[in-house]
């Protein structure tokens, strides 16, 4: 684009220049009157010439740039994972959780009364429990097994579908130094019951951490002494482990699970004192 002006008498070459921000090469150049600059100076447009004024050339915009200016002498604030993390370990250690004695225990039904407070503190108290796959299904029932000795039930699934949170709960062991048990969470709930999920592939949670019904803990896998990927999962009440099957609000179509949902009741069984390494 260009303009025209009309170089009114009294009005001096440089004010246009100024007003128009162009050079003066290209305010001649364009009125015809030669581009050499000694010679523009020495004739200057008479008074009344028509001068064509090119179009000023924009400024490059500076380049934008998502990051926030750094401010001097501030600390870079944690991000909501990682001071959540720094609370479960501070957690852990406050409390003893995330040792072998500490799981030892738990499977023994010993829940330490500071456990359960802290539980208490941070969670509500179940009346019932999420089935802890939700795209599992059933596989092996309470007491079966030569002797009844399967105080558990076995819930099948592919490698890597996720496991959760039955109820809201503290995260008082995640490890795999209990033999045969592989990588395994356990979670106290406040109500003093207790949820153990074994075998899984790769666990998602921490010793010390508070979770929500339906948080995500693990995937599963077969680790430990399994035949084929699944979750062990065992329920424990007062020092005894119990069937968890009438317990469940969204457990898959099953004969045994419908069964057990009508006599909603506490079926126990004790169990080994502390399970060997």
């Amino acid at each position: 684009m260009k303009a025209s002006h009309c170089q009114p008498k009294q009005a001096k070459l440089s004010d246009v220049l100024i007003r128009y921000v162009v050079s003066l090469g290209l305010v001649l150049a364009s009125a015809g009157l030669g581009i050499i600059v000694a010679f523009s100076l020495l004739h200057p447009p008479a008074s009344g010439t028509l001068l064509h004024l090119p179009a000023p050339r924009k400024a490059a915009a500076a380049p934008r740039s998502n990051a926030s200016p750094k401010k001097q002498g501030t600390a870079k604030p944690l991000s909501l994972k990682r001071t959540q993390r720094l609370e479960a370990q501070q957690r852990s250690k406050r409390l003893g959780l995330g040792s072998y004695y500490a799981a030892g225990k738990l499977l023994a039904g010993d829940v330490h009364p500071e456990w359960l407070k802290e539980a208490k503190a941070h969670a509500g108290i179940p009346s019932d429990l999420n089935w802890p796959v939700p795209k599992g299904w059933f596989g092996r029932g309470y007491a079966s097994g030569k002797g009844h000795y399967h105080l558990a039930i076995d819930i099948g699934a592919p490698w890597g579908t996720g496991v959760v949170a039955s109820a809201d709960g503290l995260v008082a062991y995640a490890g795999h130094e209990i033999r045969g048990f592989g990588h395994m969470v356990i979670l106290v709930h406040a109500n003093g019951w207790v949820t153990m999920y074994a075998h899984n592939a790769k666990l998602r949670v921490q010793a010390g951490e508070l979770v929500r019904r339906g948080d995500l803990i693990a995937y599963v896998g077969s680790t430990g002494i399994s035949r084929g990927p699944h979750v062990h999962y065992e329920f424990i009440h007062k020092g005894r482990n119990c069937d968890p099957t009438p317990w469940f609000r969204d457990a898959p179509p099953h004969p045994k699970l419908v069964k057990s949902k009508l006599h909603r009741q506490m079926h126990c069984r004790p169990r080994r004192k502390y399970p060997r390494r």
